[in-house]
């Protein structure tokens, strides 16, 4: 609500200290709860009756655990272009995500097993957050120079 509202009032240097701030925060947390996840891996086992075969739901949640910091960091920045009123650019970084996943997984998959798929997941997400990350600047660039022209529909340009 925060961004939105800076976006909302053409402040975008409190939008960009909103941004950072959440994803400071967001790494951080996420990165612990990563860790405290594969930590938990034994009980989580336990809880969905897979203690048999902890070995490999352990390795599958620690591939999973890599994606959790990156899927939080998409939901900020989904967050952000949208607060920009942009939404073409995270639908495509959604959709690279999701094929890059299922390439990866698809690839590794003889190879790997059941592995492939969190590896694969891990990937999307990756490729997702770094997408939206190389993106975001140049259309929050592009939000301010906007917001710097005259507006054509209130008739303060004059051709």
């Amino acid at each position: 609500a925060r961004m939105s509202g800076a976006a909302a009032t053409r402040n975008y240097s409190l939008f960009r200290r909103y941004y950072r701030l959440g994803m400071v925060l967001s790494t951080i947390l996420t990165i612990i709860a990563a860790l405290f996840l594969v930590l938990v891996a034994p009980l989580a086992a336990t809880l969905v009756s897979l203690s048999s075969h902890l070995t490999v739901f352990s390795v599958c949640l620690a591939f999973y655990a890599i994606s959790v910091p990156f899927e939080s960091a998409t939901h900020i920045q989904y967050r952000a272009f949208y607060a920009l009123r942009k939404t073409a650019i995270p639908a495509v970084m959604g959709v690279l995500g999701g094929c890059a996943a299922i390439v990866v997984a698809t690839a590794l998959l003889q190879q790997y097993g059941l592995y492939a798929l969190a590896i694969g997941y891990a990937v999307g997400e990756a490729v997702q957050a770094i997408g939206l990350g190389v993106m975001l600047p140049r259309s929050i660039r592009h939000s301010v120079a906007r917001s710097h022209a005259p507006d054509v529909a209130e008739g303060s340009y004059n051709a």
